[in-house]
């Protein structure tokens, strides 16, 4: 499914009948690696949130005790425990549903964001480096085969801004001036958003408040009034200013309002289902489980500045670390494509603040890289939506077209026009620095994800090294308190944060 294309822009027959062939194909290439490069299910949180489709019955019937049951995660692992579930029921193994379950979700992308491009060479070039970008990461070494779900949340919510940026700016010809977005659209995105603050209790909220009202409104601003109108038909000077600051008032309400409309009722929805979900379980509005573990592990200032440089620059999964090669394979494919094209980043620069946010959010908590995980795995969600409108800007060939806007004293026009918008050409001194900073992203982040495809994730993880003497001592007093009290005795001390700033420091090898 796909926004609609002017005439002029539909593929023709044979390239739809090769879009369906490549489809299968890359789709098939992404579970053939998977399951060739992972003999086991890392479960991670596979255990606590698996049982809850059974426990919600018996609460909705009115037995406290199943309602305890429940486990702290959010709706969309519901929905995934409900599929596991009926899969085991038909004697279909768990490992093997829940990877193919989670390559489906990863390839989903090439369906929904299918290139137009005049070439079957074109298209074939924008899958291959989709592909290409997923293998030089240990996603499909490790994520695809976890319990926790951090790449379905990635791909939908990569999905949600991509599209939602589409219905926001021309392409293609097609001129946006209505308020209301087509009803295709208007399900599509709000579906998307929805499902996207279903992996998060606070994801309504970073989305909405800190992120995409303003996104939107500081994106409306760049592309409509940011940008100027290129020339001004009719009237005097005077009169030209007045009717260029009528014309932008105009478009850049329309463009918030168009907004709202693609975005609102699914953030409204989710918050809705995530509130009744909370009544459901704790008889109260909040996540109680997670204001809980927050009342019980605070952590000291200079605990959180180290948590957030680190999960920057740890060589344990920091990001630069994790997701390196695979920036570096995108900036290089994007110094070619921006010197020809201007391509349309506004869903990356959207996908990067929110990525911001969450960084900063993520090093304020107790746990910031996701205890039983190899990599910063709470940041797995974020990152990949970065890459996802990456891939898409750099790959589709709808442009930033012109659009016409008639106003009561005048005509005005749009400064893009589709092949003739050139971007400053870099100088020598910075092609030099991106081929070199390229190169230093390669470089480090290499060897880490040849590990990932050599060794199982969690082995690396925990691999025994002399420098991790707080781990063994926090492994202990774990195996020797009780289960309810590791929140309040041992996460919350001096003997944790010791050890997760060996983990952060440990650099994985080989498992000898």
């Amino acid at each position: 499914m796909q926004l609609p294309l002017s005439a002029s822009q539909q593929a023709p027959p044979a390239i739809k009948w090769l879009d369906i062939g490549l489809l299968i194909l890359l789709a098939g290439l992404i579970f053939f690696l998977v399951a060739t490069t992972a003999n086991d299910l890392f479960p991670g949180d596979l255990g606590s949130w698996l049982g809850d489709p059974l426990a919600l019955g018996p609460c909705l019937g009115g037995q406290a005790q199943s309602c305890s049951a429940i486990s702290k995660f959010p709706l969309a692992y519901t929905l995934n425990a409900s599929l596991l579930i009926e899969a085991a029921r038909h004697a279909i193994k768990i490992p093997a549903f829940l990877a193919a379950l989670n390559s489906l979700v990863l390839a989903l992308p090439i369906a929904l964001l299918r290139s137009s491009s005049p070439t079957s060479r074109e298209l074939f070039k924008s899958w291959a480096l989709y592909v290409l970008l997923w293998l030089l990461t240990p996603i499909p070494r490790f994520y695809l085969f976890t319990g926790s779900l951090e790449v379905q949340a990635g791909v939908i919510i990569g999905l949600a801004f991509v599209l939602s940026f589409r219905a926001l700016v021309v392409r293609d010809g097609e001129i946006r001036t209505a308020p209301r977005p087509s009803r295709r659209t208007f399900f599509l995105c709000n579906g998307l958003w929805f499902l996207a603050c279903l992996y998060k209790d606070t994801s309504v909220i970073t989305f909405s408040l800190a992120g995409l009202l303003l996104l939107f409104y500081y994106q409306a601003r760049l592309e409509l009034t940011g940008q100027g109108l290129s020339r001004l038909i009719h009237g005097d000077p005077d009169e030209d200013i007045e009717t260029k600051k009528k014309v932008q008032s105009s478009l850049l309400s329309k463009h918030q309002l168009r907004a709202l409309w693609l975005t609102m009722p699914a953030l409204f929805a989710a918050a809705l289902a995530e509130v009744s979900f909370n009544l459901i379980r704790y008889r109260s509005l909040l996540p109680e489980a997670y204001l809980n573990e927050a009342r019980l592990t605070p952590t000291p200032t200079f605990f959180r500045l180290q948590s957030f440089f680190w999960s920057l620059a740890s060589p344990n999964g920091g990001l630069i670390v994790f997701w390196g090669l695979c920036f570096a394979v995108l900036g290089l494919y994007g110094l070619r494509r921006i010197h020809s094209d201007r391509c349309q980043f506004a869903a990356v620069k959207a996908a990067t603040v929110w990525a911001l946010i969450s960084l900063i959010g993520l090093s304020l908590w107790w746990n910031p890289f996701g205890w039983e995980s190899w990599g910063n795995r709470l940041m797995v969600p974020a990152m990949m939506a970065i890459v996802i409108c990456s891939w898409e800007a750099l790959t589709s060939p709808g442009q930033l077209q012109s659009m016409p806007v008639q106003g009561t004293i005048g005509a005005a026009a749009l400064v893009s026009q589709p092949g003739t918008s050139k971007r400053k050409s870099l100088s020598k001194q910075g092609l030099l620095a991106s081929y070199l900073l390229a190169s230093l992203l390669a470089f480090v982040s290499l060897p880490y994800v040849s590990i990932g495809y050599q060794a199982n994730g969690m082995d690396v993880r925990h691999h025994p090294t002399p420098e991790l003497i707080h781990c063994d001592k926090m492994m202990a007093l774990l195996s020797s308190i009780p289960a309810e009290r590791h929140l309040e005795v041992v996460y919350s001390g001096q003997v944790w944060w010791q050890c997760a700033l060996e983990s952060y420091r440990h650099r994985p090898s080989l498992a000898r």
